[in-house]
């Protein structure tokens, strides 16, 4: 008989030291539930068996899998589960956690430019452990993400004609998220992966993890939670098998939507992770769609330059934020600040900052001015890209579309 949630549940305070990666049996009030998955288990009622472990987030574990039931004809594959937490996969009911509803609604637009770099839903199950239920997603398998990639590249940034391709890649994927009625609400380079080209093959996989078999930590010994040794399996993402080395066969996918939000509704919370945080969630401004335009601006100045945009050297701070964008595009424009429920906490009437730290004298043209000059290269437009992305009022942001065909993506 499984043990219910409630019997496996401690503190937070016990275990959020314990476990090396997810917090595996972490009561469910503190956001947690986690699935203890075990290597080769079966996740019925789906027809795939768990091979490896590639990532885990706030929301979930993913885990490499491969089909366990071959009917005639048909060829084994592989594919990556995502399997939410207790905590997430009860915030689906109530409609506080759109993914299901994202991955389903791509699914009706095949036939868009931005098809090729969202993720493709092969399946949605529920399945059960001790801890509770879990909705998962089997989606397609991907490489490392624009994250880790950039760091194996030299002065870790990419060079040019890459980075804009995949600040191109990433528009096309969001243009469709847009038009499926939804803000992705969580751009960062860690939610971009690159795609395994179209040569790679299963048994190119196979032959990957024979050399590189799947790892576990140290067993844990928690009796008050189970009989049983605990098995944490490491995190390992597959290699970017079959990419060149100089990245020229490289596409992208954006993924994870566990934070998405729909478009039309009103938003005052926190959009975006916070060094990408546009003015509006700040401010208080209902945001939308142009919170995604914004942090593309954040990431492709990031993709060049290897640092944030609005960077702080201390632990991010909301005033030294909105002094940061004064810095880089200037004074908040009076018919924005009017709208905004919380400027005043940050703007006296005339719109100057009430308070002034430690003041950077440095707009976006000096910003890359200095980019290009520490990495010998030509940034010519990337300044016009960036203040078409990181415009104050989100209501004059241009969209998706509109951005594709700027000067600076000409010939991506």
């Amino acid at each position: 008989m499984a043990v219910t949630h409630t019997k496996l549940s401690v503190s937070f305070n016990d275990l959020s030291t314990i476990f090396p990666e997810e917090k595996l049996f972490v009561a469910q009030r503190f956001r947690y539930g986690y699935h203890p998955v075990a290597l080769g288990q079966h996740l019925k009622p789906s027809p795939y068996r768990v091979v490896r472990k590639l990532g885990h987030a706030a929301s979930g574990t993913v885990w490499l899998s491969e089909c366990v039931v071959i009917r005639h004809g048909s060829r084994t594959s592989f594919v990556a589960v995502k399997i939410l937490s207790t905590y997430y996969t009860k915030k689906i009911s109530p409609g506080w956690c759109h993914e299901p509803t994202v991955l389903q609604t791509i699914r009706k637009y095949r036939d868009h430019p931005g098809y090729p770099y969202v993720l493709h839903l092969r399946r949605i199950f529920n399945t059960q452990s001790e801890i509770g239920d879990h909705i998962c997603f089997a989606t397609d398998v991907l490489g490392s993400s624009i994250l880790d990639l950039r760091r194996k590249q030299p002065q870790f940034v990419f060079s040019l004609p890459i980075a804009k391709r995949i600040v191109k890649q990433t528009l096309l994927a969001l243009q469709l998220l847009h038009n499926c009625g939804f803000v992705h609400n969580d751009i960062k380079t860690n939610n971009i992966m690159s795609v395994l080209p179209g040569g790679t093959l299963v048994k190119d996989i196979r032959t990957y993890i024979g050399n590189h078999p799947p790892e576990t930590y140290e067993p844990l010994n928690l009796p008050r939670l189970t009989p049983q040794p605990i098995i944490t399996v490491k995190s390992q993402p597959l290699p970017d098998i079959g990419l060149l080395p100089d990245l020229s066969n490289l596409n992208i996918k954006l993924i994870d939507y566990g934070e998405a939000q729909h478009a039309n509704a009103q938003h005052m919370d926190e959009s975006q992770p916070a060094v990408f945080s546009p003015p509006e969630s700040i401010l208080g401004f209902s945001w939308s769609t142009p919170s995604d335009i914004w942090a593309v601006g954040c990431m492709a100045f990031e993709l060049a330059g290897d640092y944030h945009l609005f960077r702080q050297d201390d632990d991010f701070n909301e005033a030294v934020h909105i002094q940061k964008i004064v810095e880089r595009i200037g004074k908040i424009p009076s018919t924005f600040l009017v709208d905004c429920r919380w400027g005043s906490s940050y703007f006296d009437r005339d719109g100057e900052l009430k308070k002034v730290r430690d003041w950077d004298d440095c707009s976006i043209e000096r910003a890359v001015q200095g980019v290009s000059e520490a990495r010998k290269l030509d940034l010519t437009g990337l300044d016009e890209f960036l203040r078409a992305c990181v415009i104050w009022d989100p209501r004059r942001r241009p969209t998706a579309a509109q951005l594709l065909a700027h000067p600076w993506l000409k010939g991506v």
